[in-house]
């Protein structure tokens, strides 16, 4: 009897470490699924060379498609995996911000073209040499800078990429300061240029976007940052979805 209850409690025991191992497999497999997409993509990007670019002329229109079927009017949302970062090399500046969102309205309009307006939230300036925080520089905006992007499909040596360009008659977006803080920066830095991210995959759910530096320089679309008009670059992942009626369907660009 005694044998009896200490086998049970021996296979109890055995079938809790089977399912709790099994639970931490799947746990992993999961996250290392999308780690492995990051990995992926970032050894993409490491692997351009900004001395052989093509002519931005070798880009060509693409097209956006719900699992298969027409674009328009589909409602999208956002997030941002990890920190992003805005880098001003000529400015010894880069502005790190821990969260994006997509404000209300922005869409696809038709499989050739989306619009979207986004709110960088949590910003602050750092020294590009240092890494330490610029004294006196938080934004104006409590840490939030707003964007507004005209967004195409394109194609470039048969990979895909999403191009993020301003809306006519506005820069991309303004990086705004406090006022009698003693910030190095000017007050108002206006942005204005276009920027491009790489797509992760032909077709899915969730559309991972790689913003690189080698990305933008081989497409031949950049920011400019202020009025001395500084080469400026984006780098972070950023999830896409569709929402309203179309959530749960695939996205695609090809």
């Amino acid at each position: 009897m005694r044998n009896s209850k200490h086998g049970l409690k021996a296979l109890v025991l055995a079938m809790m470490a089977a399912v709790l191992g099994t639970t931490a497999f799947v746990a992993s497999a999961q996250a290392q699924t999308h780690t492995e997409k990051l990995h992926a993509l970032t050894l993409h990007a490491a692997t351009l060379n900004p001395n052989q670019l093509s002519s931005p002329s070798t880009n060509s229109a693409g097209t956006f498609t719900i699992d298969l079927g027409s674009a328009l009017l589909a409602e999208l949302v956002a997030r941002q995996v990890g920190e992003a970062e805005l880098l001003v090399a000529a400015r010894g500046l880069i502005m790190k911000c821990i969260e994006l969102h997509l404000v209300p309205g922005s869409h696809i309009n038709s499989s050739t073209d989306a619009t979207a307006t986004v709110e960088f939230l949590g910003c602050l300036p750092f020294s590009h040499s240092t890494l330490s925080a610029l004294p006196g520089c938080g934004t104006k905006e409590l840490g939030t800078i707003k964007a507004a992007f005209l967004i195409l499909p394109i194609l470039h040596g048969g990979q895909l990429f999403v191009l993020f360009e301003p809306v006519a008659g506005q820069s991309t977006f303004t990086i705004t300061v406090k006022p009698n803080l003693g910030c190095v920066l000017p007050l108002n830095s206006p942005i204005g240029g276009a920027i491009s991210a790489r797509v992760a995959s032909l077709e899915a759910v969730t559309q991972l976007l790689l913003f690189d530096e080698a990305i933008q320089l081989l497409i031949g679309d950049v920011l400019k940052y202020g009025a001395l008009s500084n080469t400026a670059y984006i780098k972070g992942h950023v999830d896409v979805e569709l929402a309203g009626p179309h959530e749960g369907l695939k996205l695609r660009v090809h």
